[in-house]
């Protein structure tokens, strides 16, 4: 199983969210895409630095049907950060393009 990490601007991070599974705010990207990879989330972990990680990630859960979350209210502090969604899908190399799984 691969989680692939995938910085990305704001805008395009919003227009991914209705496809998102899970939605979360960490000050280190890396990290938490590790956490998840070792408790099986496969597919893109989509991320974007915002001034404010409580906003963005509230925003976000607009956006988002987030199967994956239980809470969808952030407890993330309104300190930078970055905000991400994970989506399950991954690049075929045989078709070359991003598929949904």
């Amino acid at each position: 199983m691969v989680l692939i990490l995938e910085h990305v601007t704001q805008e395009v991070l919003f227009s991914v969210a209705p496809r998102g599974q899970y939605a979360g705010a960490t000050i280190d990207p890396e990290r938490r895409c590790g956490e998840h990879q070792r408790k099986g989330y496969q597919g893109i972990m989509y991320y974007a630095f915002t001034k404010n990680m409580k906003l963005a990630e509230n925003r976000l859960f607009e956006r988002c049907p987030c199967y994956g979350n239980i809470q969808h209210h952030s407890n993330a502090r309104s300190d930078p950060g970055y905000v991400y969604i994970i989506v399950y899908e991954f690049c075929d190399p045989l078709i070359g393009h991003y598929i949904r799984m």
